[in-house]
């Protein structure tokens, strides 16, 4: 089961646009964190060290954003076309038995 699942894993492709969505999840997410520090009044190392301190939080949250999105991303992909029977799983067009003359 984990071989077929990281075989598929590694197949496949995440849209760039889905990319640039989860950075821009990852940059609010920083920026609400900045936000509730510049609410709260902090200077700037105060504001450096709340940020060091959310970092796990902020970190667990990219996370579990990406995690949703790539999910999405397998949802979204197109169905691949069925095979037929007489067509090879494999190309083996570059095989070393092809360059032997």
């Amino acid at each position: 089961m984990l071989v077929f699942l990281g075989d598929l894993m590694a197949k496949h492709q995440v849209p760039r646009w889905m990319n640039l969505l989860w950075l821009v999840v990852v940059l609010c997410l920083t920026s609400s964190y900045l936000a509730v520090a510049l609410w709260r009044g902090y200077d700037l190392t105060q504001t450096v060290g709340f940020l060091v301190a959310e970092f796990g939080s902020i970190f667990g949250l990219a996370v579990v954003a990406g995690l949703i999105l790539y999910a999405v991303s397998f949802l979204l992909r197109p169905a691949a076309p069925p095979k037929s029977n007489h067509e090879a799983d494999d190309d083996h067009s570059g095989d070393m038995a092809n360059l032997v003359p």
